[in-house]
């Protein structure tokens, strides 16, 4: 494989989330509680999530709180909760209301369901998603800015500042995490050292031997990022070094993937490559040959938000059980079972929080590196295709 340019088959969980366009599978968690609690006429509150993301005991820790039963749909991957969206979602030609609310849509029991950071604004501006009512909530004022900017979006899905009357939550944030740097200690660490930023590869030794996302946004961003810019800049080619990296990056005869990216390592073809976070973690416990890092000049950052699907009524057991998941213990328990991070570890808490093993603590970003790092953002028609082109120029 070293030195082709393939492409990885069938799809990853964040593939949509980082296109142009816009792995913990534990076992299942359906748990259905009973008693009356606060929901509906006795009934449970219904969430579709990733399965073996929600640790099991949260349900029972909730309607001890009050909070009333709920039960847990898993599902295997995040395409696989977006397409559960459109089922629910308008037919085709049907508008959104001014409520967001998709006219014509299948009513659905699921009050949540989730959906990448990178998913939401195709999922607004379809119409398969409403706003979420937490912007009175003590919860939302207490939730950390970064946040709330993440989802605080007009009816198109683009984000609006947060003043703005025209925009409404369409999100709630669950869980988050970082694309990284992962390599082969046994190749790696004697030709020039460990791996610390996106400018290392470039590295000449590594030519042919770089595994990356096929994911444009991700690696043009990467290229910016390297070199002092944003993963959101309307035309990276303004960045001073980003046409030379970029000619270099294509001379490097690198492979593109963005499922089995980790294989190569593993076989030895590839001795770098880019990954997410949540799917990096494993491979590090198992393979002691492999090391990862969060480059220290920033990184872009994903989230896994709650949503609610268009068919679905306003719940306040649903809003009471995305405030009961900000609280910090919480968040804590669904990072440390979902191999994420906490929502307070984006607010500054991130150098005190706790770890359970050098291996989650080596992937944990410094505060100064988290300053430096970045959601995805939605692009707009003329800088969609300014990378649209790059990227072609790239994979010629």
């Amino acid at each position: 494989m070293a030195g082709s340019r393939g492409r990885s088959r069938g799809l990853s969980r964040r593939r949509v989330l980082r296109g142009l366009g816009g792995v913990m599978l534990g076992a299942g968690v359906g748990v259905g509680l009973g008693g009356c609690g606060g929901g509906s006429a006795g009934l449970a509150l219904e969430i579709s999530a990733l399965a073996g993301t929600v640790p099991p005991q949260l349900p029972g820790q909730f309607q001890r709180r009050g909070g009333g039963a709920v039960r847990v749909r898993p599902v295997m991957q995040l395409e696989g909760l977006f397409r559960e969206l459109e089922r629910w979602g308008p037919g085709p030609g049907q508008a959104a209301r001014a409520d967001g609310a998709a006219a014509g849509a299948v009513r659905s029991s699921v009050a949540l369901t989730m959906v990448g950071d990178g998913w939401l604004e195709a999922a607004i501006a379809r119409g398969l998603v409403g706003p979420l009512g937490l912007a009175d909530r003590s919860g939302w004022r207490s939730l950390g800015e970064r946040w709330r900017r993440l989802v605080w979006r007009d009816r198109s899905g683009r984000p609006v500042p947060l003043d703005d009357a025209a925009g409404r939550v369409w999100g709630a944030p669950y869980r988050w995490g970082t694309t990284v740097l992962v390599y082969r200690r046994d190749r790696v660490d004697r030709m020039g050292g460990p791996l610390t930023d996106w400018g290392d590869l470039w590295r000449p030794q590594l030519a042919g031997r770089v595994m990356l996302l096929n994911q444009p946004r991700e690696v043009l961003g990467a290229i910016a990022k390297g070199l002092g810019g944003s993963y959101n800049a309307a035309d990276p080619m303004m960045i001073a070094g980003f046409g030379d990296r970029l000619r270099k990056l294509r001379s490097q005869g690198l492979l593109y993937g963005d499922r089995d990216y980790l294989q190569p390592l593993l076989l030895g073809d590839a001795w770098a490559a880019m990954g997410w976070s949540h799917e990096v973690l494993p491979a590090l416990e198992r393979h002691r040959s492999l090391a990862a890092v969060v480059p220290v000049g920033g990184t872009a950052l994903w989230a896994d938000l709650w949503v609610r699907p268009a068919g679905a009524a306003e719940s306040a057991a649903a809003l009471d059980w995305i405030e009961f998941g900000w609280d910090a213990p919480v968040s804590r328990q669904l990072a440390e079972v979902g191999l994420g991070l906490a929502l307070q570890d984006l607010d500054g808490a991130i150098a005190t929080a706790p770890d359970t093993t050098a291996t989650r603590r080596s992937l944990r970003p410094t505060a100064e590196t988290l300053a430096r790092s970045e959601f995805i953002e939605p692009l707009d028609p003329v800088a969609r295709d300014r990378y649209g082109n790059l990227w072609a120029d790239l994979r010629a």
